[in-house]
């Protein structure tokens, strides 16, 4: 990406990585944000709940602020896969009567989304900003 991104996403950066309740803020709101959004689409019910649950606590355990917003991008897009996959799973083994193609069809939004939060987040984790923060552990 340029260099403005890298400073957008620096200053972003800087931002949640000046306090601990600012670090927690993206710790709980994305897993609530995760379990909102997906909640109506999937079968199974509260496994999203219970993913989102994991989810915090991944995001929780990430030392700086870099890494807990890198992460709650992969990690989210990983959960969003691997919630579609065990769908289409739940389905199967349950003898259901949605055929596993409306439900890959259905949940093919699941699969590009979750594909660009990887990369993203991947990306996040590992690039060095441009402008001059120097962000501190926050264990």
């Amino acid at each position: 990406m340029d260099r403005s991104a890298r400073t957008i996403f620096g200053h972003i950066i800087e931002y949640v990585g000046l306090t601990e309740y600012r670090r927690l803020v993206i710790v709980l709101g994305i897993p609530v944000l995760f379990a909102v959004l997906l909640w109506e689409q999937n079968v199974i019910g509260t496994v999203v709940v219970f993913l989102g649950l994991g989810l915090a606590t991944v995001l929780y355990t990430r030392p700086t602020a870099q890494k807990t917003i890198a992460a709650s991008a992969y990690a989210t897009g990983v959960l969003m896969i691997g919630l579609l996959l065990l769908e289409l799973y739940w389905n199967w083994a349950q003898a259901g009567t949605a055929s596993q193609a409306a439900i890959a069809t259905e949940g093919l939004w699941q699969v590009v989304a979750g594909t660009l939060l990887i990369g993203f987040g991947l990306w996040l984790r590992q690039i060095e900003f441009q402008h001059g923060h120097h962000e501190r552990s926050l264990s």
